[in-house]
This record gives C-alpha cells, sequence and structure tokens, in this order.
C-alpha cells in the first residue's frame, strides 16, 4: 500500500468518473473537429517570401507545396 492509504480503499483516478470520462471524450472529439477545420483552413493559405534583395521569390501553400 502506499503512503496515506488505508486498507480496503481504492486510489482515486484523479477524477475521472464515469460521467466526467464521457464529458472528457466529447471535448477530444470537438478538439479534433477544430483541428481538422484549422488544418483545412491552413491548406488554402499561400504565403510569399524573398531572398536576395528580390533575385528569388518562393510561394509555399499551406499544403507544403512550392508554386
Amino acid at each position: 500500500m502506499g503512503r496515506g492509504m488505508k486498507a480496503g480503499k481504492k486510489p482515486s483516478m484523479g477524477g475521472m468518473g464515469g460521467g466526467s470520462m464521457q464529458k472528457q471524450m466529447q471535448q477530444i472529439q470537438q478538439m479534433q473537429r477544430r483541428m481538422e477545420q484549422m488544418q483545412a483552413e491552413l491548406e488554402e493559405k499561400e504565403i510569399e517570401t524573398t531572398a536576395g534583395g528580390g533575385a528569388v521569390s518562393v510561394v509555399i501553400s499551406g499544403a507544403k507545396e512550392i508554386k
């Protein structure tokens, strides 16, 4: 037995009861949807950069493609 534990007492799960586990799963799914949405938005963006006083110019898409 660990410190401060009484015989027959189960260790706490850090507040992870049955109801809160379901709530956590919902939060995870919501985060996944937001992440997918952000990734889709990022793929539509383009970034242009130059070097050498404008001698070299590159356009990169959010999908990591050089144009």
